[in-house]
This record gives structure tokens, sequence and C-alpha cells, in this order.
């Protein structure tokens, strides 16, 4: 998808509207002034419908011509099934992209067979804030503005509900209500960044939320995937790992509760117990499905530069296992799963493919584990002197070195 709504020549983007919705193209048109993008208001067919110029029509079929390339802004409610006729479904399925003000609008149309990564969800309610931040999220997906401009025109205004979160996305409204039908724990759902590169609006949003943690002063925050599967003794165990996270005489930089794909050469660092739970300091990351980032950490994935697209180096979460001086914290056996029913956003294959990666990751872990004892049993060795076996029921004293 290839949005110009920065015009290298006198060319403006055309809003073409009908009276009775002039308030809605007021509202685009001001916010793509204040993104420095110029604007027009056309009312009624635009002589110029036919020209190639950006245009965003709202309520397309009002109009008899529609022009060569156009955002659409949906307006009509898919409860009155027969207003989405097969011509409408049309238009939209011709649009470069879709605006829909409902997300029971977004499944209905995901359902007709439209394809959701072009659709966008935009609130057109009475809060101008909420209003800005996912019309200004729709321009960076689309390159129109930079993260950093999103961040100055919309994003420093959100205000994170807690320090646990699970980053979703609301146009996948079918992932969004399975999360919320299995979110027994309070967790509060963020609707995360998107970009017409999937992995780039996943780092983007990682970024985002870390960059609102650190404005507001929180010491460490939780942030899963609307994916994750949470077992039968996931609230018993959350709630101790929690507690040991919070006041771990420790040093640590994340902590995740799944590990996809652990890395062959990662090395266990250190073993800690705290009650019956196994905590295992390691020196690699491989999964972002449910992780606590500690203030330590802030900078280092506030710096992830959104501007490098290789995407074999620079994924979330491959940058931060190419941060070797983090101090990983995972426990054995993993926290979470990962829901096999559903599909990745970010690479569109099924979970299902992940399932024997993180078994053999497991596995991986435990004999990792299983060979640190018996070093660390042998007197004088060197891993034994480095970070010795650790009680966590009492408190032990202050480590001031890293893991």
């Amino acid at each position: 998808m290839q949005l110009r709504l920065r015009p290298n020549s006198d060319d403006i983007v055309i809003i073409l509207v009908m009276p009775c919705q002039l308030s809605a193209a007021n509202r685009i048109a001001n916010a793509l002034s204040r993104a420095g993008i110029a604007s027009r208001i056309v009312q009624g067919p635009s002589p110029e419908s036919c020209d190639e110029r950006t245009h965003f029509v709202i309520n397309a079929p009002a109009f008899a011509h529609l022009p060569a390339f156009y955002i659409a802004v949906q307006v009509e409610d898919s409860s009155k099934a027969n207003l989405f006729t097969e011509a409408y479904l049309q238009i939209l399925q011709n649009a470069s992209a879709i605006l829909d003000y409902s997300t029971a609008n977004i499944a209905f149309l995901s359902r007709k067979g439209l394809d959701p990564r072009r659709i966008f969800y935009l609130p057109l309610d009475d809060c101008p804030d909420n209003t800005d931040y996912f019309f200004y999220r729709f321009l960076l997906a689309t390159d129109s503005i930079s993260f950093e401009e999103f961040w100055h025109l919309a994003g420093h205004k959100t205000e994170l509900p807690s320090d646990t979160i699970c980053l979703s996305l609301p146009e996948y409204v079918e992932r969004t209500e399975g999360f919320a039908r299995d979110n027994r724990f309070g967790f509060s759902a963020f609707p995360g960044l998107r970009h017409t590169h999937s992995w780039l609006g996943c780092a983007m949003s990682y970024k985002y939320l870390i960059m609102l943690a650190r404005q507001q002063g929180l010491r460490q925050i939780m942030i899963c995937e609307d994916d994750v599967e949470f077992p039968p003794d996931f609230e018993m165990r959350w709630q101790g790992i929690r507690e040991y996270l919070e006041n771990s005489p420790i040093n640590w930089d994340i902590f995740s509760g799944l590990i996809a794909d652990l890395d062959k050469e990662a090395d266990v660092l250190g073993l800690y117990q705290f009650r019956d739970e196994q905590f295992v300091a390691i020196n690699k990351l491989m999964s972002m499905v449910f992780n606590v980032y500690s203030e330590r950490v802030y900078d280092t994935i506030a710096r992830w530069d959104e501007n490098n697209h290789d995407v074999t180096t620079n994924t979330i979460d491959r940058y931060l296992e190419r941060r070797g001086s983090l101090s990983i914290l995972t426990v054995d056996p993993f926290l979470v799963g990962h829901k096999e029913s559903q599909q990745s956003t970010i690479w569109g294959v099924e979970n299902t493919h992940y399932t024997p990666l993180i078994k053999a990751s497991n596995q991986l872990l435990k004999e990792k584990i299983l060979t640190y004892k018996k070093v660390a049993s042998v007197p004088n060795s060197r891993t034994s002197i480095r970070t010795p076996l650790c009680d966590a029921n009492t408190t032990p004293p202050h480590r001031e070195q890293e893991l």
C-alpha cells in the first residue's frame, strides 16, 4: 500500500463528502493540517474525481464516480446488511484503504472477504484525542508521518491504564474478543500500532509502550500479546512470579514467560528458587508473547530504529537478542503458552508452526539447567563462583554484579 499523502507538487489531498457528513470531513482536514498535509474539502460530486491525487471519500456509495485512488471512510452500519450490496463491497474492495468507525463493522467486512490488513479502525466519537490517536496511527502505518511525528501529534497524550498490558489490534476482532474471554486477570487491552510491513508495526508498538511506561515513571511493565494462552495454574504462578520480580535482589532486564525458540548458544547464568518456582537467568531472548520489562531496559528499547527496515536483524526480538548485555529471566516450565488456533498477524502463518519450536525450546532449557547444576556442583568451578544457586525464599544479600 502506497498512500501519497505528502505530494511533491502543488497537489493537495481531496476530501469528498456529502453535506450531511461535513463534520467528519472537517475532522480529517484538521488532523491532516496538524500533520502538515494540505487538503481541500469538496462537497458533492467532484469534477476532479478522475485524477490520481489521494482522495478521502466519505460514504462512497453516495458518489456516482470515484477517483482512481481513494481511501474509503466507511460510515454505514453493518447491522443493516442490506446496505452492503455487492456493488458497495466492490467499492470497498477497490479502495486503497478503508477507515471504519466500528469493530463490529470491521468483523462483518472481514467475514465478507475484505483483507483486514487494509482496514483501519477510526472511531468518530466525541473524544478528539481518541480520534486523533487512531487517525495518526493510520498515517504512521502508511509512512505518511514518521514515528517521531506520531509521538508529538498524538502518542505522548496517551496514558497507560495499568502496568499489565495486552497488545492487540482492534481490526483483528476475533483475536481481540478471544483474549477478552480469557482475560480473568485484569490485564488492560491496548491498541497497538501498525505498518504496511507488519513486523515494523509490531516493533513500533513495543517502542511506543515502553516510551509511555518511561513517561509515566513505571518501574516495570508487563506486555503480552493477544494470542497468549493461559494454563490453568497461570494465576497462582503469576502472583508468585510478580512478587519475586518486584522484590528481587538481583538485577534483571526482561522476564520472559515463554521462549519460542531458545538459541542453542544461550548460556544459563544462574538459577534462583522462589517458593516452587525455578527461575533461570539466561543471556538470550527470542519471544515477545509474554514479557515483563524492567525500567533498566527502557532506554534500550526506546532506541530501536524504525528507519532500519532490515527484517533479518531489526525485528524487535532480533534487536533485543543482539543486545548481548541484557539480563533475561525465565522460568521452567514456561509460564504461558501460544494459542494454536490463532494465526500470526505479522508473518501470516498458523501458530501451530511454533508448537514444535516451543516444545524443543523448553526441553533445551531443561538440558541447559541440568548442565549448569552439574558444573555448579564442581568445587572451584568458574560457573559456581560467578553465579551461585540461590534460594529466594529467604532474602539474599543484594548483588551488585550483572547476571
